[in-house]
């Protein structure tokens, strides 16, 4: 029994001598955190960058990913007009404002990232194809996933575009923190939670009804036990209560796009805007900057800057500095 005690005493120091070393190599930036009960390597928040909702500082300096992180981009080299045309061009890379062929370009643009074990959550979803972040990694990667969308008459659409795959998983339904019904106002991809910002936007005073449960219920229901390799939220204004109601421990995420907009009309107030933030920081994430100035390699009629600071990214940098699993 006793070289079995000192056996497991040697192998707990180990373990707290690697978990020392890893957290020096990777910097002071990081700490280990409890959240949901498990240690999870998250980002530290210092007294002097606290994250604090009183505060609509967009531009909070420990939002945007540490030298180190940032020193790990590792975008797809060659000609990308080329390439965006040999990958499917403009019938394949749905995205408004470039998310999709941004997203692929900087993480996921390696054979690694290639069928059904990679996953996608799409919020938003409308039509299943219009302006959709998820169709090219449905389509050209193949990769599993699940598609949210709460108007009816949207939903009907998506589910035509989408259903004949058994790997996606389409459902009627909206992200509220606790069960509930929710209203919603307007037609085709502009939809609205509030009947003011609808009409503010010209969305129309068409109403539907959904079923509103929390992130985590959905994928629980799902049988979902994976990571999320790409979570796309675009819900004019619902987006915090999806990052509140998520489990970020059992399904951990790697990539976020968020509309996040600077038009207190589209998704609230700036103070609101800064509560996303925070949210997403405080759960281990950080913005991924270089999306914020990105020159697309082809212009489709599609729109661009500067209303591309309607949208960002964000990044787990706890999985980047992983690599590839």
């Amino acid at each position: 029994m006793g070289k079995h005690k000192q056996l497991r005493a040697t192998l707990i120091l180990f373990v707290l001598l690697l978990t020392i070393l890893i957290l020096g190599t990777l910097g002071s930036t990081y700490v280990m955190k409890t959240v949901g009960g498990e240690s999870v390597l998250a980002l530290a928040t210092s007294p002097t960058l606290a994250c604090s909702v009183s505060s609509t500082n967009d531009s909070h300096p420990s939002f945007v990913c540490p030298p180190d992180v940032l020193a790990r981009r590792d975008t797809m080299q060659g000609d990308h007009t080329r390439l965006y045309e040999e990958m499917g061009g403009a019938g394949v890379f749905q995205s408004q404002f470039w998310e999709d062929w941004f997203v692929y370009t900087e993480f996921f643009h390696s054979r690694h990232y290639r069928g059904v074990s990679h996953t996608f959550i799409e919020l938003g979803g409308y039509d299943g194809r219009t302006g959709s972040n998820s169709y090219f990694f449905d389509r050209q990667l193949n990769w599993s996933g699940v598609l949210l969308e709460a108007s009816t008459a949207n939903y009907v659409l998506l589910e035509k575009a989408r259903l004949a795959l058994p790997r996606v998983a389409t459902i009627h339904g909206a992200v509220c923190q606790e069960q509930r019904l929710l209203s919603l106002w307007g037609g085709h991809s502009l939809t609205a939670n509030n009947r003011v910002e609808a009409n503010n936007l010209f969305h129309g005073d068409e109403q539907s009804v959904s079923v509103c449960l929390p992130m985590s219920h959905y994928l629980s229901m799902l049988n979902l036990s994976r990571r999320i390799d790409y979570f796309s939220m675009d819900v004019e204004g619902q987006e915090l209560e999806i990052i509140l109601s998520h489990d970020w421990v059992r399904h951990p995420v790697f990539v976020v796009s968020i509309e996040v907009a600077v038009q207190p009309l589209l998704s609230g107030t700036a103070e609101y805007q800064h509560r996303k933030r925070c949210a997403l920081y405080e759960r281990g994430m950080c913005r991924w900057p270089f999306y914020d100035n990105y020159v697309p390699p082809v212009v489709y009629g599609k729109l661009e800057a500067p209303f591309w600071g309607n949208n960002e990214i964000w990044i787990n940098p706890t999985i980047l500095l992983q690599g590839e699993t």
